[in-house]
């Protein structure tokens, strides 16, 4: 799978919310490797270089994701996959601290599975016109 331009890792608890993701992801077209957590994405960005990461934080896991970011964003093979954060509650200091990390969004707000479809796949478009 590794280099496979259709792959998405889908970062987040295995709850109804990520499994209505991943199901609609995949519905589209993309194949989706989920995982629970910022561990488990390490884990998974060892074997697996995907095409865009979609994270979901919240206050649980706030810092976990932006120390994977950082980890991301300092390993050359990684740096260039865009990422987008997921979350109800965006403070002004998530803003900035993803804007330093050069994070490409933050989408805050309730989800539903037809905007997250459509947010990967303009995110994926962009990127390949680039």
């Amino acid at each position: 799978m590794s280099g496979n331009a259709s792959v998405v890792l889908l970062i987040g608890p295995n709850d109804t919310s990520f499994s209505a993701y991943a199901d609609a992801l995949r519905a589209s077209g993309l194949t989706v490797v989920g995982v629970a957590d910022g561990r488990a994405a390490a884990q998974a960005l060892a074997t697996v270089t995907p095409r865009m990461i979609v994270a979901r934080f919240d206050p649980r896991t706030h810092d976990e994701c932006f120390a994977l970011c950082e980890q991301l964003k300092a390993d050359a093979r990684l740096q260039m996959i865009p990422i987008v954060l997921v979350s109800e509650i965006i403070t002004s200091d998530d803003l900035q601290r993803a804007t330093n990390l050069k994070v490409l969004g933050l989408a805050a707000g309730p989800h539903d599975s037809v905007k997250m479809t459509g947010a990967v796949q303009g995110v994926l478009a962009a990127a390949e016109s680039d």
